[in-house]
């Protein structure tokens, strides 16, 4: 008897050590130094934001971690004034925001990572390299204005899209030597500084952005970036 006992007892010790590893996978979560994350209750929802590295308890929760810092490459087009076309090849770094409730914003909307970067960032960044395009000429965005293209890009990104007046001017045709009729975008100006026609978007969500670069830009008709 004595023999059996000890038997159902090395059993049971034996399958509660199998439990207590099994659940340790959902008790506690281990966060690392370059990652923030999430928690969700699984009986409350409360949602919980964890951005120093360390063992969390997670409580059987839902975890949603995410990256402190990114880099989005991408590939965008762009058209010129002038009708001229080209690829913008680059990057951009963001972080994502620290403080519990933007990145709480962050969660209930995009609710991870790859949604930030597809739906957010990239977003945003197409849509300032499609705004810039008309400000300039294709001669213009490789000669005495290529430093242009790049702030006005990162500008727009940081700090809002461009409130912009259409212009008609006559210009040469670089192709044909034709004169023509374009709509050129110029940047409208309000005590020396440009009228945006929107808040910056990521900034109103606490990402910061940095290191936005541009490393070639093909063009459709015309030379390469180099």
């Amino acid at each position: 008897m004595e023999q059996d006992r000890m038997k159902i007892y090395g059993i049971a010790a034996i399958l509660l050590i199998i439990v207590a590893g099994i659940s340790s996978f959902w008790l506690l979560e281990d966060l690392s130094a370059d990652e923030l994350m999430i928690i969700q209750s699984p009986v409350s929802g409360e949602l919980t934001v964890h951005t120093r590295p360390g063992i969390k308890w997670q409580g059987f929760g839902s975890v949603t971690k995410y990256s402190k810092l990114e880099t989005y490459e991408f590939e965008i087009p762009v058209r010129f004034n002038d009708g001229g076309n080209g690829t913008i090849h680059g990057s951009i770094n963001y972080e994502n925001p620290l403080d519990r409730d933007n990145m709480l914003e962050l969660h209930t909307k995009y609710g991870s990572q790859e949604s930030i970067q597809k739906d957010l960032i990239e977003v945003v960044t197409n849509k300032c390299v499609y705004m810039t395009g008309p400000l300039m000429s294709s001669k213009e965005s490789y000669a005495e204005k290529r430093t242009n293209l790049i702030f006005y890009i990162e500008d727009q990104i940081t700090k809002g899209v461009y409130k912009t007046i259409q212009k008609d001017l006559k210009v040469k045709d670089p192709v044909t030597g034709q004169d023509k009729t374009v709509t050129v975008a110029e940047i409208s100006m309000k005590e020396g500084a440009p009228e945006r026609q929107e808040v910056a978007v990521l900034g109103s969500l606490g990402i910061k952005t940095s290191n936005f670069a541009v490393t070639k830009l093909p063009y459709g008709l015309y030379r390469d970036w180099e």
